[in-house]
């Protein structure tokens, strides 16, 4: 496995699989971009609400979990692989944030640089969760062995996304200030954030599969039948 390959595969899965995926995320891309009208709307208050403040972030956070587990599911499934449904893995999901979230925020309490080393070593968890059907811990241990196994081909993918992300937040900012109405333009922010949030997924998730190969990963044949059989279903399911 070299950064090459993973880029390319993940680019594959991002410009094959990931509209098919938008378009049967509807639902949490609807709360999602609800979201972004309550963020929007509060903040152009002289006083923010909480409530709307409180709504748009609780919509975005099961709009963005949803999605992000819809994505990978989408990109197992395009691979000939039958993952668990996305129900699931919701609750597992928020446990691997929660707690790598904590991980990395303890290293940055050190001086920073443990809080990045720790936030890279939990980087594969949801990617390990979702493909393994494993649980919290076991889901943050395997990430922890596949970076430091493959160390060089994870800092050099995460630089290459790193750089690509932000050019793509800035086109995202610069379409969302075509919208000349606050609340548009923050439901406009909010999806197309989303969406970047579920190409990079698929970066995190071909390091995985390229690190730990399985003898039933097919790209053709009675694989790619199941897969798109699969895929032609509800992802959530």
């Amino acid at each position: 496995m070299d950064y090459k390959s993973v880029l390319a595969g993940a680019w594959a899965n991002i410009t094959g699989d990931l509209p098919g995926i938008a378009k049967q995320a509807a639902v949490p891309l609807a709360l999602i971009g609800v979201s972004g009208v309550l963020s929007a709307i509060g903040s152009a208050e002289e006083e923010p609400s909480t409530v709307l403040a409180a709504s748009a972030g609780i919509l975005t956070l099961v709009g963005q979990t949803v999605l992000i587990l819809m994505a990978y599911r989408g990109y197992l499934l395009s691979a000939g692989e039958v993952p668990p449904p996305a129900s699931q893995l919701f609750l597992r999901y928020v446990g691997v944030s929660v707690l790598g979230g904590l991980i990395a925020a303890v290293g940055m309490l050190l001086y920073v640089v443990p809080g990045i080393i720790a936030a890279i070593l939990c980087s594969l968890a949801v990617a390990h969760l979702v493909r393994d059907d494993s649980n919290v811990i076991d889901s943050l241990k395997s990430s922890f062995h596949t970076v430091v196994k493959h160390i060089g081909t994870v800092l050099a993918v995460y630089l290459i996304v790193i750089l690509g992300g932000a050019a793509a937040t800035l086109a995202i900012i610069a379409v969302s200030m075509l919208a000349v109405y606050p609340p548009l333009a923050g439901a406009i922010s909010a999806v197309l954030s989303a969406l970047l949030m579920a190409a990079m997924a698929s970066f995190t998730l071909q390091i995985v599969v390229q690190a730990h190969p399985r003898q039933d990963d097919l790209s053709g044949g009675a694989g790619e039948e199941a897969g798109e059989e699969d895929q032609a279903g509800d992802l959530l399911t």
